[in-house]
């Protein structure tokens, strides 16, 4: 087999961080996404490809100012410097106006490894904007849409924020789900047009060499309408380890939730549902973002809610393998989100033999081996969740979706 000089340019990698001195170590930085990345560098590596992932450092440390490489398992991993527009408030602004005349910005850093290590293909996992945009027109790429936001994910987003800034000042845990702040909510959607939407489009109608997949389905449909794409987008479905072991669920109902401590995922929800479920433990996977100031300041408050309930455990980062024994043991797995892609805990629940309970339901999902939430509300959680661990339906689903995975 041929080998080659693959580059992999993404948003986030698993494991990785950047330190004080100046290091980059390991760490539990990022969740399914850069879990994702990892999973497919590493694949290619024992190939015998020579790998390398590109990641912008704003991602990690905005403080950066020159880039930063780290080899594990055979991939050599590049933090690459971030752009004044995430730093300087001037700099910022002159790249909205920019990107309002159709100038994209280009991250040199990025192009010039590209050149030094002679890439030979370039595989973009979502749209890293400012290093498609450089990218020399004779090296082939493709890119897979994983999670390109419309107008209802900002708004959604925008909601859920406000939620958790007032998680973390004054200790509520409430849903304003449909009472966004209209003047802040229009200018984060025009910062959103002018900053990804415009910049997307003219790189689309530009590149040649750049093949188009989607994640899901209907993530392929969201982007042709969005980007105004030629064509829908075929369906490329993420890798997924299924592991050779017996699936052994718990002597007592057992609820797995796994996510980032952010408004996205909406932990603060798990607590009002585990509140009124005191026979059911609810064993909880994550924790916030380190660039996220609103999550840090929630962090707190949240955790503090959690310790008041005897039946939450919160276990924070864990290993890979950690998390997987736990989907195995779970009767459950809960996913609060309000809006996601089709997410890695999804398929890994699923080849633990664990249905889903979950408001959104990509592709059908859900539907085919969970239940879905029909309102974003405690209530609608609750009877979903009695539903899927009474009268062993999680025994019958759960061994379906584990065939459904193995078998797709």
């Amino acid at each position: 087999m041929s080998k080659f000089m693959i580059g992999i340019a993404t948003t986030e990698y698993f494991d990785i961080k950047t330190t004080s001195n100046n290091a980059v170590v390991l760490s539990s930085a990022h969740g399914g996404f850069g879990f994702l990345t990892k999973l497919k560098a590493e694949y290619l590596a024992r190939l015998g490809h020579e790998v390398h992932v590109f990641i912008p450092s704003v991602n990690y440390d905005r403080s950066i100012n020159e880039t930063r490489t780290i080899e594990r398992n055979n991939v050599v991993i590049h933090l690459i410097r971030v752009s004044p527009a995430y730093t300087d408030t001037i700099s910022k602004y002159l790249y909205y106006a920019k990107s309002m005349l159709g100038s994209i910005p280009v991250n040199k850093d990025f192009i010039q490894l590209i050149r030094d290590y002679k890439i030979e293909l370039v595989h973009f996992e979502d749209t890293p904007i400012d290093f498609m945009s450089g990218l020399p027109n004779n090296i082939p790429s493709l890119l897979v849409f994983q999670d390109p936001w419309d107008y209802m994910d900002i708004k959604l987003l925008h909601i859920s924020n406000l939620d958790f800034i007032n998680l973390a000042k004054a200790g509520e845990v409430i849903f304003s789900y449909d009472s966004p702040r209209v003047p802040m909510l229009n200018r984060a959607l025009i910062k959103h047009y002018i900053t990804y939407v415009l910049p997307l489009r003219r790189i689309f109608r530009k590149r040649r060499n750049m093949k188009l997949f989607a994640e899901a389905d209907f993530i392929g449909i969201k982007a042709y309408r969005l980007f105004k794409l030629k064509h829908i987008p075929p369906t490329l479905r993420n890798p997924i380890i299924i592991r050779d072991v017996p699936i052994k669920k718990s002597g007592e109902p057992t609820v797995v939730w796994i996510a980032r401590w952010d408004p996205q995922k909406r932990p603060d929800m798990v607590y009002l549902i585990a509140k009124r479920m005191p026979d059911v433990q609810f064993y909880i996977i994550g924790k916030p973002t380190e660039n996220c100031g609103i999550c840090m300041d929630a962090e707190p408050m949240l955790m503090r809610k959690f310790q008041e309930l005897p039946n939450v455990h919160v276990l924070g980062a864990v290993t890979e393998e950690e998390k997987r024994n736990l989907l195995n043991r779970a009767w459950v797995f809960l996913n609060t989100s309000i809006r996601e892609g089709l997410p890695m805990t999804f398929l890994e629940a699923y080849a633990e033999g664990t249905p889903i309970v979950s408001n959104v339901d990509p592709d059908n999902y859900v539907s085919m081996f969970g239940v879905k939430v029909e309102k974003y509300n405690v209530d609608s959680f609750i009877k979903a969740l009695r539903i899927a661990i009474n009268n062993e339906y999680y025994k019958i689903t759960g061994s379906k979706a584990r065939q459904f995975i193995i078998n797709n």
